[in-house]
């Protein structure tokens, strides 16, 4: 499981109403898959944030184009300013592709979970469900959350979400971590 500060993302369920997904632009991201909502949801405002390299952009941006809906796809963002992007969004729609299967427990989940933004994540391994509980919604198609992504998440969503992103807050397991890594003869 991934460990996370997750007191750098205070939980507020007032949020804008926007939907995001980020990661590296990378075929294993998909993000095809989230574009491909805009044709679905055109009244939505989607907000992409790219890591890393961005060399692959503009063959997202036409496909942007080309699915007709409004999309930002922004530069990348520090890490210090992400508390404030994502109370500009109510829903997390992440992204993977089923075939590959190679995206691990995102980060960016349990920093959406801590700032009470909902949750959508796609079934690409059994694992995954074990991972969200019941904090997120589990699809196995994009299409089955277009609906749902129109209208805030629910109070329970967010509260399961909130206390799913105590579970992994760094402040629990700094210390058997360190214990790990001493027992390793990391120097520390």
């Amino acid at each position: 499981m991934p460990v996370v500060n997750t007191s750098s993302f205070p939980f507020s369920d007032h949020h804008g109403s926007s939907i995001i997904n980020m990661g590296a632009l990378k075929p294993k991201k998909m993000f095809e898959d989230y574009i491909y909502l805009l044709k679905l949801r055109p009244d939505l405002n989607f907000r992409l944030y790219p890591m890393g390299s961005t060399k692959n952009i503009d063959g997202l941006r036409q496909l942007a184009s080309q699915q007709g809906g409004k999309i930002e796809i922004s530069d990348p963002v520090v890490f210090s300013k992400m508390p404030e992007i994502w109370k500009e969004h109510r829903w997390l729609v992440y992204t993977a592709d089923r075939k590959l299967k190679s995206v691990g427990w995102p980060m960016s989940v349990v920093e959406a979970w801590a700032s009470g933004t909902g949750v959508c994540i796609p079934r690409i391994r059994p694992d995954i469900e074990q991972y969200v509980g019941d904090a997120a919604i589990v699809y196995d198609d994009i299409k089955e959350v277009a609906d749902l992504i129109g209208e805030p998440p629910n109070a329970e969503l967010l509260e399961s979400g909130k206390r799913r992103a105590a579970e992994m807050d760094i402040k629990r397991w700094i210390h058997p971590l360190y214990e790990i890594w001493r027992q390793a003869g990391v120097a520390i």
